[in-house]
């Protein structure tokens, strides 16, 4: 388990982060500027893209969302599971987190060897607000936004003195504890933050029926624990310059859960020994004379993990975790991220903001083994062209084109690769009426290139399981074609929000089985076309007392091309809803339902057949006491009925579990 900073264990530095943030004012708008990454627009005040959405601090805070893939099943359009390796997957319209990239202030994040993202690692503490683009996205974000892109921002101090913490405990063994300083001195601004989250287990329903590998009340091998620390400091040296410096560092471990069939394919007995990323990054605005600025970026993140398998549920006995290795309990992976881009920015020629943009990154995976280190090398160039004209008073247009390569600077044993090259486009049309109402429709035109993995790995899954694979070296990018009409309305203390939505997929990166050398192997190819469509509504209402809302999504996907293979892991219906209310002077209550049905998943025992995964509804519970000013004490339960949850087939999800936090600032 990660040890807690030895600054955080002592009850003196306790309680001086208890007395600061009691003392202490905080920023009604903290999000980092730099960090922020939309479609640039000729009015500031208003931003221009609205198929983009937002999650706030104020709602990660008001739902205990504590980590990224928590916060993200807020949103309409968005859903979230946990996979075989005990990661929090997400999919946005039907698209994952490969083709749905993660981003922190506009620094690209995943893991490049497999271009995932375990979004239960991020922590959402120092986040000010989450950016979801969903198909249609900045060309300023670079290469393989193929359905849209998530980006984090942070926080940046406002006054001299600013900070804020939270501690809690949960059912499970849940432990939380979070500490946030900063300063803004007008030249130059410094912000230090830390957070850690951990658990022994987490408790299942009451009415789950043990089995073999699961005798039921805590779910086995289902520890975690994470640990995030952060550093900024910021330079405003005149006008609107800013340049910024940050260091992250985030350290992890966790268990993995047993499926609870005993014969289950595959049956993995794994834990997680080592989950450790660490960032650096610099960002810089500058202007240049009245019509241009120039924002660049520059970032290194280096990810260090391992994986230990074993034969039994006693995790005793380690094996091989990959065909075709030696027998060797440990799989350690060292990955490299490091590149920057450059993007101009001129408002020069009247009703146009003009965005050129230049990204440059290499991709470095090595992997270990007990034989001799294996290195793949990748460079992914992107440039691109985005103008935002400003056609009336009423109507803006945004037009973007963008071109794409990626070279093999080092393929292994596999020689060299051909180059690829992508091309991206994208159209928008904003229309604003005078009674508070928005429409808008957009077309987009993006892609992916395939990862390390994709190409070259040796093990495969497929649809009946994980199979010896032959690696395809020239597989190449996907391809989906966005369409979207949409339309936001404000309407006195309601506010409401719908789209509609079509993608369609070609060349999508898929399995494919056959006979070689007298056994059964996989290999990826473009072989797949899908189709995702849907609808998607939000309401609002906020008055004196009381705020609350909700989101439903209906999401159709199916493949094209084998119609009978159904689409997975994502529901057919999402709802949310909720309402926060003032009981009185100093007390609020929050509760908040989730509901979905639809969602298909393939079977533990064949994963070739497939079941529903059942239709659930989920209530949550939280009552919150204002002790002092700056000082808050809130109780609570998710899943407060107990419900039985399951996102695939053999992983039960979490029952009843209760939590109290204490939480201050002002």
């Amino acid at each position: 388990m990660p040890a807690f900073p030895p600054f955080f264990r002592t009850a003196p530095t306790i309680a001086c982060v208890l007395w600061l943030t009691t003392h202490a004012a905080c920023a009604a708008d903290d999000r980092f500027s730099l960090g922020e990454v939309r479609v640039s627009t000729s009015r500031p005040q208003d931003p221009l893209n609205p198929a983009a959405t937002t999650i706030s601090s104020e709602d990660m805070q008001r739902f205990n969302r504590d980590t990224v893939g928590q916060a993200l099943n807020l949103l309409p359009g968005v859903s979230v599971s946990n996979n075989m390796r005990n990661e929090q997957t997400i999919s946005v319209r039907g698209f994952d987190g490969r083709r749905t990239p993660l981003f922190l202030d506009g620094i690209p994040v995943y893991v490049p060897y497999d271009g995932q993202v375990d979004f239960g690692r991020f922590l959402t503490f120092d986040l000010s607000e989450i950016e979801v683009s969903k198909g249609f996205s900045s060309i300023a974000l670079g290469a393989n936004t193929m359905g849209g892109a998530i980006n984090l921002v942070t926080r940046k101090p406002q006054t001299t003195l600013e900070a804020r913490g939270q501690a809690g405990i949960a059912s499970g063994g849940g432990r939380t504890l979070s500490a946030q300083l900063g300063t803004n001195q007008g030249p130059w601004y410094l912000q230090a933050s830390m957070a850690t989250a951990s658990a022994d287990s987490y408790p299942l329903p009451h009415d789950f029926t043990p089995t073999a590998l699961e005798d039921g009340g805590r779910r086995n091998n289902a520890d975690r624990h994470d640990q995030q620390i952060s550093l900024k400091i910021g330079l405003t040296p005149g006008g609107s310059d800013e340049y910024a410096l940050a260091i992250r560092q985030q350290r992890g471990e966790k268990g993995q859960p047993p499926n609870t069939h005993p014969a289950a394919t595959p049956l993995n007995f794994w834990r997680w020994p080592q989950y450790d990323k660490d960032s650096l990054y610099f960002i810089a605005d500058k202007g240049l004379g009245a019509t241009e600025r120039l924002k660049v970026r520059l970032f290194h993140d280096t990810y260090a993990y391992q994986l230990s398998c074993f034969t039994n549920d006693r995790y005793s006995v380690g094996r091989n975790c990959q065909f075709g290795t030696p027998a060797a309990p440990q799989f350690l992976l060292d990955d490299t991220v490091e590149g920057g881009s450059v993007v101009l920015e001129s408002t020069r020629f009247t009703g146009h903001v003009v965005r050129l943009a230049y990204h440059l990154k290499t991709d470095t995976h090595d992997e270990h083994t007990t034989g001799p280190t294996t290195t793949y090398r990748d460079r992914t160039r992107s440039f691109g062209i985005e103008d935002t004209v400003h056609l009336s008073d009423r109507f803006d247009l945004a037009l973007s084109l963008g071109r794409d390569s990626a070279t093999a600077l080092t393929a292994g044993n596999y020689g060299n690769p051909a180059d690829q090259a992508a091309t991206q486009a994208q159209a928008g049309l904003f229309y604003r009426a005078e009674n508070d109402l928005q429409l808008y429709t957009t077309l987009a035109r993006k892609t992916r290139f395939p990862s390390i993995r994709e190409r070259f790995s040796q093990q495969v899954g497929t649809q009946g399981g994980m199979l010896p694979g032959i690696a395809n070296p020239d597989l190449r990018a996907e391809t989906a074609r966005h369409l979207e009409l949409g339309a936001k309305k404000r309407y006195q203390a309601w506010a409401f929000e719908g789209a509609l939505f079509r993608s369609l997929i070609d060349d999508s990166i898929q399995s494919v089985t056959f006979q070689s050398g007298g056994r059964m192997v996989g290999q990826l190819r473009n072989a797949g076309q899908a189709v995702s469509e849907g609808a998607e509504l939000t309401a609002r209402y906020s008055a004196a007392g009381l705020e609350a809302g909700g989101s439903l999504t209906h999401l159709e996907r199916r493949n094209r091309d084998t119609p009978a293979i159904p689409a997975t892991d994502t529901p057919r219906n999402k709802l949310f809803a909720f309402a926060d209310y003032a009981l009185a002077p100093g007390w609020r209550t929050v509760a908040a339902l989730e509901a979905e049905n639809g969602r298909t998943v393939a079977t533990a025992t064949n994963r070739s057949v497939y079941m529903q995964a059942g239709s659930f509804a989920l209530l949550h519970l939280k009552l919150v006491a204002s002790l002092a000013q700056g000082l808050a004490l809130e109780f609570g339960a998710n899943n407060a009925t107990d419900r039985r949850v399951v996102l695939m087939d053999g992983l039960p999800q979490a029952g009843r579990t209760l939590f109290a936090n204490l939480q201050f600032r002002l």
